[in-house]
């Protein structure tokens, strides 16, 4: 299995978009087209310095990752999802230890942080085994915040 991260372009939006609206894959994102859209014209227009990749396993699309800023946390947010069929394949652990390189190698950020939602058990793996730190637990909003600092 060769897992690789490739900078999100247009026809990566096109891939999502399809994705969104495929009604058996809609269900593996945790936003809607229009929240889609409304993200890609930040990101367009220069209000966000977000930086997205495509999730390849042997040159398949099964995913997305990306670093996002933002207020919540006051900087970046790791964000990252595995198309459904792929999951429980460790996918998502290998390509937050490949976006935390980039984060720390390429654009020398010292802090990186993550929210997951309490229920979220994988997730919670994925960070965990990535060597995250709990920083705060949210149980009104059923969030978790996590951080990993630069070793």
């Amino acid at each position: 299995m060769k897992l690789k991260l490739k900078p999100f372009n247009i026809k990566s939006n096109i891939k999502i978009a399809y994705l969104l609206l495929n009604p058996r894959t809609k269900k593996d994102f945790a936003y809607s087209i229009p929240e889609y859209i409304f993200a890609k014209f930040n990101e367009i227009t220069g209000k966000n310095k977000n930086y997205r990749f495509e999730i390849l396993v042997d040159e398949k699309f099964v995913g997305s990752i990306g670093l996002v800023k933002t207020k919540e946390v006051n900087g970046y947010e790791i964000v990252y999802l595995v198309l459904r069929k792929f999951r429980n394949k460790n996918i998502a652990s290998k390509s937050v230890s490949k976006i935390l390189k980039f984060a720390f190698r390429k654009l020398r950020l010292k802090k990186i942080y993550a929210i997951t939602n309490i229920d979220n058990p994988s997730s919670i793996k994925v960070l965990e085994k990535n060597k995250f730190k709990k920083i705060k637990t949210d149980n009104k909003n059923k969030e978790i915040v996590w951080s990993r600092k630069l070793k």
